[in-house]
């Protein structure tokens, strides 16, 4: 549970050959650089404005045509990281690659540039058709809409519960007219022929029974043959369209995987001249410092001693008044539980890590909340699979091992508890039932809880005795323990004698010392005293641990539930019965599998955070960052790990 030995880089080497070293490192990935006041310049002559524009042009075509990149319908393949293996010897870049990028970059914006366009002229075209389409029956020229010698010709559309009222208004109002009327719908079209004196008249008529005027746009030819050619434009520019889509699409299938790799790479060449600006320079050599592994020293030594130019280089021991990086060292077991601690906190230089201490107690809790043999087992061979057969990131990878052993434990929890997709198969407990004696769980809850507070009590102890505190170990934990021991050893009889003198013990020792950093003496007693009301926290956090009864009876109700329900449909006639409870039974303990997983997953972590955390952990740290070749789209294949 310590953390990396982290020391403090020094390296001098002339002005000229900075790239070079950066180039090292970024390759090395194993130094944090620290930026110093002076600079060298970023790149002399302007040599990152190639790779800006490079990596601009690339982002730009990543964006637009990763929508049209064939999806795979794998549900595996969907799960797997996206990234795509490269050996580390063919990450870079030749101007042929950089010439197709540009075409690839032409060639997108011109795709980008028409596709608007056409949807923009077909939503136009298709408002233009569903206004003509109405009017296909009437056999008039749109040129001859409008004022003519004597008449004014309207189109127009009304209500159909209005055009009686219509009809017999403009019977009734205006001289003899034409009128022609179209199909009969919600809405009725019409022409109308009306003296050119009257034409105010007949609006007014309209206005009274909501009829509208229709305007077209201008065409030479009948309602028929605009219609006509507005469909044969549609389809021209559809055609168009998806000649341009599969355009796209072959353009993705046949450069992504160039886009994604001149991305990482020129990103990687931004990020060493970038990386420039944090060196100290002087007008013959520059300065670089930073922070490396300790581990890591001798390896970053034989790589140097391998450059043909001078340099001076040395590594020290960090200073009280710096601020280390912290980088987390664990077993291959405890590693992946460090996601808990980081989206916590990573721990402070000095502190003590306490990954290899928080995947017991997840798995362990984890389980009991899940309390089902069944979901265990289901969690853990369905993570040991994806772990097997898809490959993902590392925090991807880290998820599935926590629920791995978080199944290890439900399966464990669940097999001592009877609980075996609830009591689908009616197996009897290896211990107890937890329904049938939830005031015995309660109590376990609440001792486990215990041991879990004392571990974090007892890691504040040796973190205490470590740096030398002896007497704060004794006064700030060790009386709390007697004192906490004593109360809980009152409630059993064989041990109430002793447990009464280590409660005064503790008690005693704690009002004595607990006020030691006051100077007046009333102040040191009245200190002392206010922290016994201490007790009422700790009650609290013992308290907290009842969730581990409560989320495990939930799941196990909730099982039995869905078992009851998949019995009853046995009653379903025409043997529709078993086709229903196979149904209920699967989705059903899938459906409890995954809420009872999400719960468990959350509580659990708040008592690390929490109970567990609060006894001895600060956190506050920085992880320790290095200085290496970021990757988005790739990664390279030789370094992959097998975690399990």
């Amino acid at each position: 549970m310590a953390l990396a030995k982290i020391k403090y880089l020094q390296l001098i080497a002339p002005k000229e050959h900075h790239q070079t070293i950066l180039t090292l490192l970024q390759k090395l990935g194993v130094v944090q650089i620290e930026a110093l006041e002076q600079g060298v310049n970023m790149a002399p002559g302007g040599q990152e404005a190639p790779w800006e524009e490079l990596l601009g042009k690339v982002k730009y075509c990543l964006g637009y045509l990763t929508d049209f990149q064939e999806k795979s319908g794998s549900f595996l393949d969907q799960l797997a990281s996206t990234k795509k293996p490269i050996r580390m010897a063919d990450f870079r870049l030749d101007e042929a690659a950089k010439r197709k990028v540009f075409e690839v970059y032409e060639k997108t914006r011109e795709i980008e540039a028409k596709l608007p366009e056409l949807g923009r002229k077909l939503e136009e075209l298709g408002k233009r058709q569903s206004q003509l389409e109405p009017w296909q029956s009437f056999n008039f020229r749109l040129k001859d809409l409008g004022p003519g010698q004597y008449v004014h010709l309207l189109a127009a559309e009304v209500p159909a519960k209005n055009w009686q009222q219509l009809e017999e208004s403009m019977s009734a109002e205006l001289s003899p007219f034409a009128l022609t009327k179209g199909q009969e719908k919600k809405t009725i079209p019409f022409l109308l022929a009306v003296k050119k004196e009257e034409l105010a008249l007949a609006e007014e008529l309209f206005a009274e029974a909501e009829a509208k005027i229709v305007t077209f746009p201008p065409g030479e030819g009948t309602v028929q043959e605009e219609l006509i050619r507005v469909k044969q434009e549609i389809k021209a520019l559809q055609a168009q369209r998806e000649e341009l889509l599969v355009q796209a699409k072959k353009l993705a299938q046949a450069n992504m995987a160039l886009l994604e790799l001149v991305h990482d790479y020129a990103s990687s060449e931004l990020d060493r001249f970038r990386a420039a600006e944090q060196l100290g320079a002087t007008d013959e050599t520059f300065a670089l410092e930073g922070w490396i592994k300790a581990q890591d020293v001798e390896k970053l030594k034989a790589e140097l001693a391998e450059l043909d130019f001078p340099l001076y280089f040395a590594v020290r021991e960090p200073r009280e008044d710096e601020e280390v990086p912290v980088a987390l060292e664990n077993s291959p077991l405890a590693r992946p539980f460090e996601s808990v601690l980081e989206m916590y906190s990573p721990p402070k230089p000095g502190e003590l890590d306490p990954t290899p201490w928080v995947g017991p107690f997840f798995s362990l809790f984890f389980g009991i909340m899940l309390t089902d043999a069944g979901y265990g087992i289901i969690m853990a061979l369905a993570a040991l699979f994806l772990l097997k057969k898809v490959k993902m990131e590392e925090a991807g990878q880290k998820l599935l091992l926590i629920l791995f052993w978080g199944g290890i434990g439900a399966g464990l929890a669940g097999a001592l508890a009877g609980g075996w997709f609830g009591d689908l198969f009616g197996l009897p407990p290896l211990w107890f039932n937890p329904m049938e004696e939830p005031l015995k769980m309660m109590v376990v809850s609440f001792a486990l809880g215990l041991v879990h507070i004392f571990v974090g009590m007892g890691l504040e102890f040796y973190d205490n005795v470590r740096q030398g505190d002896v007497w704060s170990a004794i006064f700030d934990q060790g009386f709390w323990f007697a004192l906490i021991l004593g109360l809980v050893f009152l409630f059993l009889p064989p041990l109430a004698s002793i447990g009464g003198w280590l409660a005064k013990i503790g008690a005693v020792g704690l009002v004595l010392t607990q006020g030691r950093h006051q100077k007046n003496i009333l102040m040191k007693l009245g200190s002392g005293l206010a922290s016994l009301y201490n007790l009422s926290g700790f009650l609290g956090d013992v308290l907290s641990y009842s969730r581990l009864l409560a989320l495990g009876l939930a799941t196990g109700v909730i099982a039995n539930v869905i078992n009851m329900l998949a019995k009853m449909a046995l009653d379903f006639p025409y043997g529709l019965g078993y086709i229903v409870m196979v149904v209920i039974l699967v989705g059903g303990h899938l459906f409890n599998l995954f809420i009872g997983a999400m719960g468990s997953y959350v509580h659990t972590s708040r008592l690390q955070y929490i109970e567990f955390f609060g006894k001895f952990f600060e956190g506050g740290g920085k992880l320790f960052s290095p200085f290496k070749i970021q990757q988005k789209y790739t990664y390279f294949q030789d370094e992959v790990k097998e975690d399990v």
